[in-house]
Formats: structure tokens, sequence, C-alpha cells
């Protein structure tokens, strides 16, 4: 009872910034929250006629009293920002942070009264001056001196939020993700947690998985610091990941979650999170695709254990490194971890190399260019065949060996024609078609893939050719963004 008086009575006079705890778990915690601006206003109200005194013949010093103003906002919202005691709350309601505003408006209106050609007709100028303004106040840390937020970015925003119900479908995810973007480039300029809520409800009805998840990792950098809303975050987006039908873009996405993950947790979900990466491999068939997401997982291995100098983030390494199937990438991934390859290497491999190597040394010469040739013949599967003569179309193309090179090329390109069944066929040409684009022959490059697109269209099982159509087309979009 006592609490419910003295509430009333603040409410009644000049202290409705009280708030009791009986009232914390009614409606939002707080009843007519916004008074609290009330006893703010009555205390400049009380202030003002002592400063209009001080100032009746001496109009300079309004600057002065602002400057001064401005100094005592800036290391109150310092000190409110870094302390919730009763002191800054206390503080937070009282005129002191918000003086400066006040005068501002005074000088105004004195200048509006001495040079009104200032100000009449010149409305785009001014909303230029305020929007100014709001961009200040963000980088000079004193975010909130513009009442609650209402300012012009927040109306914007407002705008922009209040359109998504009329958006397409199909784009309906992408606008959303664009919104949380800016809000999470405002809550920069100017940190607030309601612009977290905001975005977190945005986000909950993107249904696009991999637009779901470029949401949550820009909210997550506004919450970093409450280590339990980030291990929230985390949560929902690894659920996220698990629903991207795509090995590659699931793949590709628990990986983004990793760096995240291992800022923020102290268990073994980074590690689980790479697991899931390079179990989703094995569905991958086009191996430079296959390869790209292999050496994404052996480069975080490598650097967890370089970093916690952990055995196992090495064993982990080398497993993964052992399934990549570019032997060059492999060797060197070993050679960075200080150990030797002396597993699963062709040993035409060792020859090819050497006497490639040799050729650009010591010249080239007609029966070296056919014991290559033969070397690589001998090699059982014809789909690995093809990658070796693509290989060293690339490797001679680099050393300036132009003939040479599209002689390799046509070589692979023969080769990988004839390989049955279809939808390997396909595979191999589109890891062709990738290797060479990467290596800068985009023209052939989209040659080699309308071989690949021809084979895939003639494989007669229509749920295996849609498969192979979704690996190819994962292919096209890679090397448009190579």
């Amino acid at each position: 009872m006592f609490n419910f008086i003295s509430w009333s009575l603040a409410q009644i006079t000049f202290l409705q910034f009280y708030n009791p705890d009986f009232l914390r778990s009614f409606g939002v915690g707080v009843i007519n929250g916004s008074l609290w601006a009330i006893p703010v206003m009555l205390q400049f109200y009380l202030f003002y006629p002592l400063m209009a005194l001080a100032t009746k013949r001496k109009n300079f010093l309004w600057i002065v009293f602002l400057m001064i103003a401005g100094a005592i906002m800036i290391m109150l919202r310092k000190y409110m920002d870094a302390n919730n005691d009763t002191f800054a709350k206390l503080i937070h309601v009282s005129l002191f942070p918000y003086l400066f505003l006040f005068l501002f408006g005074v000088i105004f209106r004195k200048l509006y009264e001495k040079y009104p050609s200032v100000f009449n007709g010149k409305a785009l100028l001014w909303i230029g001056v305020y929007v100014l303004w709001v961009i200040m106040e963000g980088y000079f840390e004193i975010e909130g001196s513009v009442g609650n937020n209402l300012n012009i970015f927040m109306f914007c925003l407002y705008i922009r939020i209040q359109k998504l119900e009329n958006v397409e479908y199909d784009r309906e995810a992408v606008a959303r993700r664009q919104i949380v973007f800016a809000i999470v480039r405002l809550n920069t300029i100017a940190p607030d947690p309601v612009l977290i809520g905001t975005a977190l409800r945005i986000v909950e009805k993107i249904t696009e998985p991999t637009e779901y998840i470029n949401s949550l990792m820009a909210v997550y950098s506004m919450v970093r610091k409450d280590k339990s809303r980030c291990n929230e975050l985390l949560h929902f987006m690894a659920d996220a990941a698990d629903r991207i039908l795509s090995p590659y873009e699931r793949a590709t996405a628990l990986l983004d979650i990793v760096p995240l993950a291992l800022q923020n947790c102290d268990d073994d979900t980074p590690l689980n999170l790479l697991r899931k990466a390079e179990i989703l491999t094995k569905k991958i068939n086009i191996q430079y695709i296959a390869d790209k997401i292999r050496n994404s997982i052996t480069q975080l291995y490598s650097m967890l254990f370089h970093k916690y100098n952990d055995k196992k983030y090495l064993t982990h390494a080398i497993s993964v490194i052992k399934s990549i199937d570019d032997v060059d990438v492999r060797l060197n991934h070993l050679t960075g971890l200080g150990q030797s390859e002396n597993y699963e290497i062709l040993p035409q491999y060792i020859k090819i190399k050497s006497l490639s190597e040799k050729m650009m040394q010591e010249g080239i010469h007609t029966n070296q260019i056919v014991i290559l040739e033969r070397l690589i013949r001998t090699v059982a599967d014809r789909g690995r065949e093809a990658i070796f003569f693509c290989d060293l179309a690339i490797f001679f193309r680099r050393n300036g060996e132009g003939k040479l090179s599209k002689r390799m090329m046509q070589s692979a390109i023969k080769e990988a024609r004839i390989i049955r069944p279809l939808s390997r066929r396909a595979f191999v040409m589109c890891d062709i078609a990738l290797k060479i684009n990467a290596a800068g022959c985009e023209q052939m490059a989209q040659e080699v893939l309308d071989f690949a697109i021809d084979a895939a269209t003639n494989i007669r099982q229509s749920s295996l050719r849609d498969e192979v159509f979704d690996e190819l087309g994962l292919a096209i979009k890679l090397m448009q963004g190579m």
C-alpha cells in the first residue's frame, strides 16, 4: 500500500519518473514511461530565468553556456553508459544531460528573431543541418540526444518496415535482410536496445535459410557483448543451416558460423560445425567444389592447432587433407603442417610432375611430350587422366607455353567426352571448366561447361538428371563469381 501511495503522489507532482518494483511485472514494466521528461522540462523552466537574467545585456554568454552544457552532457552520458547505479538514474532525469539541447533551441529562437531571412523558406537547408547533427551525435558518442531516437533515419526505417507487407514473396527475404543491415548500421551510429528487438522481429519472418543466417549474423554484431544472446543466435543459425538443401551452400553457411562460435562458445560447438561441413563434402560430386570446402575446413583446423597447440585439431586437419582430390593442394597443406605425404599418391603423378618441370627447365622436345602423354594414359581412371591433362594445360599456360597448353587441354576434353556414366562425365567436365576458369580461360571454360550440360541433358533417369543439373547450376554461379 505504501508503494502505491508513494507512486500516486509522484504522479501528481513532478516525480513522474518514479517506478516502484511492484509495477515491473505489469505491462511493459513502466507505467507512463515517457513522463520522465516532465521533471526535466520543469527544471529547465525554473533554470531559464536565471540564465536569461545573467545574459540580459551579454548575448555572447548564451554561447558560453551552450559550450559548457555540451561538455557536461558528454561527460554525464559517458558516466550513465558505464554505470547503472541510483546516481546514474537520477542524472538521467535531471536537467544537466539535456541542458545543451534546450539552450540550442533558445539560441535558434533568438537568431530567428534577429535574422528571420536565414530561416524563412530554407526548410530543406535546415533539414540537411538536422541530418548532419544526427550523424555527428553518433560520431561523438552522444547518442540519444535527440529524444527517443525520433530522427529522420528512424522515420525512413519505419516507412521501409511498413512497406514489407507489400513486397513480393520471392523478394521479401532480400528486402528484410537489407532492412536488417540498415538497422545494424544505424545501431553503430546510435546504439539502442530497441533496434535489436526490431531487427530480430524482422529476421523471424525470413523463411529462406541462407538470407535468415546472413541477417542473424548482422544482428550478432549488435549483441556481441551479450554471451547468452550470442549463443542463442548461433543455435538459430545452425538450425537454419540444416534446412539448406544444397550440400555446398549448407557447408559454406556452417563455415561462416564457425568464426562466431569460436568467439563465444567454450564447448565443442565449432568442432561439431566443422565435422558437419566435412561430411557434406562427400555429397558434392564436383571435386573442385568439394576441395574448395575442404580447403576452408583445413585452414580453420590449422588455425586452431597453431592457436591452442592441441593435437586433436592437427588430427582432424590431416584427415580432411587426405580427402582433398587436388594433389598439389594436399601437399601444400601437409607441408604447412610439417607433415609428409606418404599415402594415396599415384606413382604416375610423381613422374608426370618431374618430367613437366624438367621440360620447362631444359626445353621442350617432341619425344618428351609423347612420353608425358603416355604416362598420363597409364592411369587406370579416365576421369583422373582428364584432370591430369587439364592440370598440365594450366601449368604450361602459366609458363608461357600456349601451344602445348592447348594440346593438353584438347586431350583433357577428348578423354572426358568418352567417360561413362554420363553423370560422371558431366561432373568431370564441370571440374575441368572450373579449374581453367580460375586460371583465366573464361571462354574455354564456357565451352567445356557446355559439354557438361550436353552430357547431363542425355541422362535418362530424371531424378539423377535433376541432381546433376543442380550441381552444374552451382558451378555456373561459382564461375560467375570468380
